[in-house]
């Protein structure tokens, strides 16, 4: 049996098995989705590998199991999703907005409820939403104190405002930053 060990820095994505709701069952049959020496896997609780992927990258700051069983996650400047076939269902490349012309990267993405993907780039300082054909459908500008394509965001997600609407537009985004978190939405500045 393949087993998978946690050795340097991972991300991880703790997964609550369907089928009960009970706390106690969810504890007993939770999943690990966790990314590290260059591979990402699909963890029972016993620690077997119940599915894998190759991934080359040198670091991972965000990977998610979507409700469809595919996973997606970043490498750099790309964002994709994968099923358990292992083939590429979606993808979307971050590339140097108009006027920019350095390194972008992403470090945090989020599957929509309303199936877009928004998108927190590092470099070109924006968030964006992208549809399923890959084309930008909103952009949030960002303000950023020091700007660096390394750590202009690191964790962004999504939370509904008080209309409980999941378009990005109402919506405020949550931003680690270095050791401080600061929020932004459409008018705000991190």
């Amino acid at each position: 049996m393949k087993t998978f060990s946690m050795v340097r820095s991972a991300v991880l994505c703790t997964l609550v098995a369907a089928g009960g709701s009970s706390l106690a069952y969810a504890q007993a049959n939770y999943k690990v989705l966790g990314w590290d020496k260059n591979h990402i896997a699909l963890v029972t609780p016993a620690g077997a590998v119940e599915w894998e992927y190759p991934n080359q990258a040198n670091s991972m700051h965000d990977i998610q199991a979507l409700p469809n069983g595919n996973v997606i996650y970043h490498n750099g400047a790309t964002v994709r999703e994968v099923n358990r076939e292992k083939n590429t269902v979606w993808e979307y490349v971050s590339k140097p907005k108009e006027g920019y012309s350095g390194r972008v990267t992403v470090h945090a993405f989020e599957r929509l409820p309303n199936g877009l993907t928004m998108i927190a780039e590092s470099g070109n300082q924006r968030l964006i939403e992208v549809d399923k054909d890959g084309k930008i459908t909103h952009v949030i500008p960002l303000t950023v104190d020091k700007p660096s394509p390394g750590s202009d965001t690191r964790l962004v997600r999504t939370f509904p405002a008080a209309d409980t609407s999941w378009r990005m537009r109402p919506m405020a985004k949550c931003a680690s930053m270095i050791g401080r978190a600061k929020s932004c939405g459409s008018t705000r500045s991190i």
